[in-house]
């Protein structure tokens, strides 16, 4: 309904007030507002005040129909059920007549001369401006002041990690029929319609200015839709223009340029003057406040805390995004893939092995992939050259891990189509636990080996992380891919569910040669030297074997962040050659076998290496290394335990026995390399990947085509 005064002109301003269930407060509210529309009425501006009542309870409803206003000349109800803000706001809009808005919320206050200072600046600046208060005061539950500044090249660059500017906004009517506020409720998992609309105004050019001398009094409360809203939400907004690559690119080139230009370091800008009330412009509009509210008082905000909205902002963050989209180019990516780090691991090569096999079925596929976590080693050798590789730790070493993950975030969300790869790592799972209400609804892929396990008191204790992410996740992810069933099971068997979420893809590897005839007395153990792969237990082996006499020696190849050779000194019958990167580097005729060592595992690509090179393999029954090698058909598979005596025993017994029987081992490597045809061949691991992904393998597609 409207209450329009006969013969006025159309209005100057018109505040759009969005009001919920602020009840009693919503009254010093509507004071505040009244007493700025007459301040602005008597300098001769004409204000209309729209109040949308979005699901209001029936008190609100009531305080806002019946006060008694002396300011404006004009007030329209109107009545929604949106329940969200942003939409909201846009319902105020459409039914305001001003040439302006000024958006409001029901329990804060605004400065006496915010709308005619803002006013006064709108004649001049023209249709491409958005105005903010130059200060936020705080008061209610927390008392604080801060000041924020008209948009520059540095706030720019400040707008990925933060919202540099606050939630009430002034500009042209036209600006936001054109360009209407996001629905940003809380159920999306999104915030903060008003960042979202004021990102995309920066990417439509619009200037941002602070008007001096104005203020918001914000009101700190619980059960606030801010307290709500950071609560319920992974607290960003959603997507916007701004963070799109090539409009980042775009809008952000001379920003950066400036940036750098000044070696990175934050500008020096101007602090108001402290305490607020030796101000003679502060002090009247703190003064007029306090006649409407008492929790407006002087005499705490001149001891308030200050600060500035730069302080929790973060221009490097920006600067970084810049680089990453300047480093990725135009390209339009379909798959992303998060990894911790690229090492010669077989975790790292059974995912290059996935991307190759999309890439055959699918050429046209463009793979970007994040590491996450620092670490000096970089093989790229595992990754098919096709891919686009950021490197986060390497390129900026002193960025956050919560910004890598929002940069993880913005890029995902860029390619909106993309397949989300995760490898089984902290950052991929950090990175998902935080967002995944809003990564929910895309395909997202989690890659999982085995989890890790020790040994207490002589009994196996399971460590909860692998599981753990999948315990709270499982919903959310579209497919959990293995390269063995066992840890499939375990999940499954915890679960009690879900067993359609999981694929068990078997890593290709190719058989390279007929097996071999062993002429020598030398054994291969080759893999990381770290504590999964217990390579004490190494040493134990090889004083078993000095102990039974035999002239069996043990090369040892691999290395470790905490490895010390020194645990083989004193041992002739081992022979420590260092790291390696290809098993075809460190296989020679000399091994008669291959000997493996583990706490836990998945199932080792190199116990498939070496079937391959025709060397049937000792090693331990745990996770999924039975699906390969089955005890007296494809290899020796002995009982694991926590006693490395005794396992060293039994190793050490099984290698003496097959040094003696060359037809057994020639038996054992024939079906492993078989088991390798059946199982690991390239184009049943390419099938599977393909069926897994939706994609049609090429031969298909010709035929379908004729």
């Amino acid at each position: 309904m409207s209450f329009l005064r006969e013969g006025v002109a159309p209005f100057d301003c018109s505040i759009v007030l969005t009001v919920h269930g602020e009840r009693h407060l919503l009254t010093r509210s509507l004071a505040s507002l009244d007493a700025a529309a007459l301040y602005a009425g008597d300098l001769g501006y004409r204000c209309e005040l729209v109040v949308v009542h979005d699901e209001t309870d029936p008190l609100t409803s009531t305080i806002a129909r019946t006060y008694p206003f002396k300011g404006f000349v004009a007030i329209e109800h109107v009545v929604t059920e949106h329940r969200s803000l942003g939409p909201a706001r846009n319902s105020g809009v459409r039914a305001a007549h001003g040439t302006f808005i000024a958006t409001a919320d029901g329990d804060d206050l605004v400065s006496i001369n915010m709308l005619s200072e803002m006013l006064a600046q709108a004649s001049v600046a023209g249709e491409r401006t958005l105005m903010f208060p130059e200060l936020l005061i705080g008061f209610g539950a927390q008392d604080f002041i801060g000041q924020y500044y008209s948009l520059d090249d540095e706030i720019k660059l400040t707008f990925l990690a933060a919202h540099p500017y606050v939630s009430r906004v002034f500009g042209p009517r036209s600006y936001f029929l054109a360009h209407p506020y996001a629905d940003a409720r809380v159920s999306s998992g999104y915030a903060y319609e008003d960042w979202h609309f004021n990102a995309e105004a920066v990417a439509r050019g619009m200037d941002l200015h602070v008007v001096r001398n104005t203020a918001l009094f914000y009101r700190k409360r619980r059960g606030s839709l801010l307290n709500e809203a950071n609560a319920k939400s992974v607290r960003q907004t959603p997507p916007t223009l701004l963070f799109r690559p090539d409009v980042f690119l775009d809008v952000m080139a001379g920003a950066y340029d400036t940036y750098c230009a000044a070696d990175r370091r934050p500008a020096l800008r101007p602090a108001i003057h402290l305490p607020l009330s030796d101000n003679p412009v502060f002090c009247e509009f703190i003064l007029a406040a306090n006649a409407i509210e008492p929790a407006v008082n002087p005499s705490v905000i001149d001891q308030s805390a200050y600060f500035t909205a730069l302080e929790w902002s973060n221009a490097e963050v920006g600067a970084a995004y810049f680089e990453i989209c300047r480093l990725i180019g135009a390209a339009t990516f379909t798959d992303i893939f998060l990894f911790p780090f690229l090492r010669h691991g077989g975790a790292e090569k059974y995912i290059g092995d996935v991307m190759r096999a999309l890439l055959e079925g699918d050429p046209a596929r463009k793979i970007l992939v994040l590491l996450g976590e620092a670490d000096p080693n970089l093989n790229m050798e595992c990754l098919p050259p096709e891919c686009e590789v950021v490197d986060f730790k390497a390129i900026w070493p002193d960025l956050e891990d919560r910004f890598v993950d929002l940069i993880t975030l913005r890029l995902i969300e860029a390619y909106g189509d993309a397949t989300i790869h995760l490898r089984q790592s902290v950052y991929a799972e950090r990175f998902f636990s935080a967002y995944a209400p809003v990564l929910g609804g895309r395909r997202t892929i989690f890659y999982r080996f085995c989890d890790e396990c020790s040994y207490v008191k002589g009994e196996q204790v399971t460590a909860p992380w692998g599981f753990s992410f999948v315990d709270a996740h499982v919903e959310h992810l579209f497919r959990i891919v293995s390269d063995n069933g066992s840890v499939v099971e375990a999940d499954v068997r915890r679960l009690g569910a879900y067993a359609d979420r999981y694929a068990v893809i078997y890593a290709p590897q190719p058989v390279r040669s007929e097996p071999r005839a062993g002429v020598g007395r030398r054994v291969l153990w080759a893999s990381r030297l770290v504590a999964q792969k217990r390579p004490e237990l190494i040493a134990a082996i090889a004083d078993s074997l000095a102990a039974r006499a035999s002239d069996i020696v043990i090369d040892v190849r691999g290395d470790g962040t905490d490895f010390d050779a020194a645990m083989f000194a004193g041992r002739p019958n081992i022979a420590y050659g260092g790291p390696f990167a290809r098993f075809a580097d460190v296989v020679n005729s000399e091994h008669f076998a291959f000997l493996y060592t583990s706490v836990f595992d998945g199932l080792p690509n190199v116990l498939l290496e070496a079937a391959a090179w025709g060397l049937p393999s000792v090693a331990p029954h745990v996770g999924g290394i039975a699906e390969f090698v089955v005890d007296g058909e494809t290899g020796i598979l002995l009982p694991s335990g926590p006693d490395d005596a005794a396992l060293a025993a039994e190793y050490a017994d099984a290698l003496i026995a097959l040094a003696e029987e060359p037809e057994r081992r020639r038996r054992l490597a024939l079906a492993a390399q078989e088991r390798l045809r059946q199982k690991h061949a390239a184009e049943v691991h390419r099938g599977a990947v393909l069926r897994l992904f939706g994609v049609e393998e090429p031969g298909q597609i010709e035929a379908a085509a004729q």
